[in-house]
Formats: C-alpha cells, structure tokens, sequence
C-alpha cells in the first residue's frame, strides 16, 4: 500500500523544467531573428572579406558583388508586388462571389445532394451489394452530421473562418513584399550612385565595411546576451562574441589606413573573418547539442507527467487523505 513518502517530488524535475524554459525562450529569440532576414554576420562578413582580398583597393570585387546583389532585391520586391496584386484581384472576386451568393439556395442544394447520397447508398445495400451493407451506418451517422453542420450555420462560420485565414496570409504577404520594396529602394539607391562609376567604388567598399563592422558587432553583442540566459555551458561562446567585438571595434578604425597600414588591416581582417567563421561553427554546433537536451529533459518531462497521472488515477480514490488530496490537486494542474 502506497504512503506518504510516495508522492512524487516536484523538486526533482524543476531543474528539468528550467533547462526547457531558458532553452525555448533562446530558441524563440533566434527563430523571430532569422525571420527578419540573413544573419548579419554572414553578410557582413562577406563584405569584410571580399574588401580585405581587394589587394589594389579597386573595389571591383564588390562593385561587381552589390550590383548583382541590386538586381535580385528589385526582381525580388517585384516577384512580391505582383503577389499581393493577385492577392487584392483575387479577394476582389471572392468577396463578390460572396455577396451574389444565396445561402439558403447553397445550403438546400447541399442538403439534397447529402440526401440524395444517402438514397442511393441505402439503396445500393438493400440490392445487396456488399459494400453499401459494410458503410451504410457509417454513411447514414456521417450525412446526418454533415447535415447538421449545413442547416445549423456551420458552412458560414467555415466560410467566414476561411475568409479570416485568407485576409491574414494577405496581410502577412503585404508585409513581406513592403520590406521588400525597402531593400530594393536601398537597391536602386546604390545603382544610381555607383553603377558604372569606378572612380567611387573604393570609397563606396570602405563606407560598406564600416557598416559590416558595425552590423556584425551588434549581433555578436545581442548574441552574446541571448546566449547568457542559458548559463554556464555558454561562457566560451559568449566570451568568443566578445572577442568578435572588439575585432570590429579594432578594424573599423583601420579601414581608411594607407600603405603599410592598410596592408596589416586586411590581414587583421583575413584572420578575424577565418576566426569568426569557426566561432559561428562552434555556436551552431552548441545550439545543436543544447536542442537534443531540450528533446530528452522534454522526454523526460513527458515520462513524468505520465506517472504522476497514473498515480493520481489510481490514489484519488485512496483512504490516505493526504494521497488523495494530492491526488486532486494534481488532476488540477492537468486542466488547467
């Protein structure tokens, strides 16, 4: 017989729980930041790269990778606006479909159609074919609801619910294709000032790398602070980002160096990008371990709850008040 010393100790799975709730408060930090765009640190760290490999300072290199990188933000924000025109021309027709519609004339045109399948699955079995036999009750309990679903207003509250769903995925696509036109403005922007001009491109590289320094610097700093809520098994990532920073803070100040100079920046900036891409490794693959923890502390979580139902199933009808009282306590917690 069970006793007190039974119940099941909530202190032995909050550790459990407050590893799953730092690890899904990081992840959704990331998820929301990898749905505003490509991770600055891979871009800016292309442009720092394609700069310190730029042995004339010519700037052609980049030129050559901006006007490309123009020309698919514009066809892109155009893919998009052609998107929401669809979307209003189709909304358009549905919403006057809608209004010309008689749903009384709808609604008993499907009734009679769900009463003429069930005349003729009905028929069908008292002719003997075997199958209507098998899925004639089936068939009978399935238009009867169905029926129910029509003639009690179900197919309005449907249609509303899909006009809702509808309207939502085209204000999300009008959002997409307003951030889009954004870049392609940024775009266009930059082939009018440097299309075609060298005589600007090394001017326009140097100004772009600041900006890259500056962008891969603020997410290493934001970074760094997501990662220092998961707690001790972060420190030698966070102390990497940190690393990164000060890389940027030390480069930038040596991009409109001359000569010997410049020369020593882009090798600092050769390494620092090699360094920095390792260190991105390292992240990823921690993120990775920290996700197959999450999976097995949420197991483990699972298998937990399991037992507790089941013992609360099974002591809620126990003379041990103290067995029982947790017993409902805890099927409250269930419902809640």
């Amino acid at each position: 017989m069970a006793t007190t010393s039974a119940i099941p100790d909530e202190r032995t799975i909050q550790p459990v729980l407050k590893k799953l709730k730092a690890y899904n408060a990081y992840k959704a930090k990331q998820m929301q930041a990898a749905g505003e765009g490509p991770p600055p640190a891979q871009e800016g760290l292309q442009t720092v790269e394609t700069w310190a490999n730029d042995a004339e300072d010519t700037g052609e290199a980049w030129a050559e990778q901006r006007g490309q990188e123009a020309q698919e933000r514009i066809a892109e924000a155009e893919h998009w606006k052609r998107q929401v025109r669809r979307d209003e021309e189709l909304a358009a027709r549905e919403a006057e479909l809608r209004a010309q519609m008689d749903m009384q004339q709808v609604k008993a045109e499907l009734t009679k159609q769900l009463e003429d399948y069930q005349n003729a699955v009905r028929q069908q079995a008292k002719d003997g074919q075997a199958w209507a036999k098998r899925q004639s009750v089936q068939v009978m309990q399935e238009t009867k609801e169905a029926r129910e679903f029509v003639e009690g207003g179900g197919l309005e509250k449907a249609m509303d619910l899909s006009a809702q769903k509808g309207a939502e995925q085209r204000r999300k696509r009008r959002l997409i294709a307003e951030k889009m036109e954004q870049r392609a403005a940024g775009a266009r922007q930059w082939q009018s000032e440097y299309a075609d001009q060298p005589g600007k491109w090394p001017a326009g590289q140097r100004q772009d790398v600041v900006k890259a320094l500056d962008a891969v610097s603020q997410w290493a700093q934001q970074k760094s602070a997501d990662l220092e809520t998961l707690g001790g098994s972060a420190a030698p990532h966070v102390a990497a980002l940190r690393k990164v920073q000060d890389w940027c803070g030390g480069l930038k100040s040596q991009v409109n160096a001359q000569g010997a100079a410049l020369g020593r920046a882009k090798q600092d900036a050769v390494r620092g990008v090699a360094e920095t891409q390792v260190m991105l490794t390292n992240i990823e693959a921690y993120e990775n371990s920290l996700e197959s923890e999450a999976n097995e502390n949420l197991e483990q979580f699972r298998r937990w709850t399991d037992r507790n139902n089941a013992l609360a199933k099974e002591w809620v009808k126990s003379e041990n008040p103290k067995l029982k009282q947790w017993a409902e306590e805890w099927m409250k917690t269930q419902e809640q």
